[in-house]
């Protein structure tokens, strides 16, 4: 490793400190966002148990959803390593002399390193995770949407489905995110 000589942490490793942390908070924040928006579009969901038209895209949506949500969890975990290796990379003395010293002895510092490199590398492979969840949702979407404006579209025409039934029926289905 190569450092400028100095008296303090070097101002990349400071840096690499304040990312990992930006990087975790925005993670966090999306997964909130995401887990809230899909407790929502769960209870949204309900509205299509009504009508028989949509009894083959149901699973769909619902399917949908559960790998929203799922992603939403995803990122949070995405979050809470990434603040760990913000944490781990904090305790680790890397000013000239301490590396010096750990080089002459211990060694503890490239194995502190490599252990935060392995808890990020965990945390991307959770983003390729989370991405394969969106993926799978693309097809189900279309489908989905294309089956519920058509049913939008009778409704709207005024051929309300003899098959809905229950408390809503006539109602326009709503879509959600």
């Amino acid at each position: 490793m190569l450092f400028m000589e100095g008296e303090g942490r070097p101002a990349e490793l400071t840096a690499m400190i304040g990312e990992l942390r930006a990087d975790a908070e925005t993670f966090a924040g999306g997964g909130r966002w995401l887990a809230d928006a899909m407790a929502a579009s769960w209870q949204t969901a309900a509205t299509m148990l009504q009508f028989d038209e949509l009894a083959d895209v149901m699973g769909e949506r619902h399917r949908i959803i559960s790998n929203d949500w799922l992603a939403a969890h995803v990122q949070t975990l995405i979050a809470t390593l990434l603040a760990r290796a913000a944490d781990m990379l904090e305790r680790i003395e890397l000013t000239p002399a301490a590396v010096r010293a750990d080089l002459a002895g211990p060694r503890v510092a490239p194995r502190r390193l490599y252990a935060t490199a392995e808890v990020v590398s965990r945390a991307a492979d959770l983003c390729c995770e989370s991405a394969e969840l969106v993926h799978d949702n693309e097809r189900r979407w279309r489908v989905t949407r294309e089956r519920t404006e058509q049913l939008v579209r009778a409704m709207t025409a005024g051929d309300a489905p003899a098959a809905a039934t229950g408390a809503g029926a006539g109602t326009t289905p709503v879509e959600d995110p």
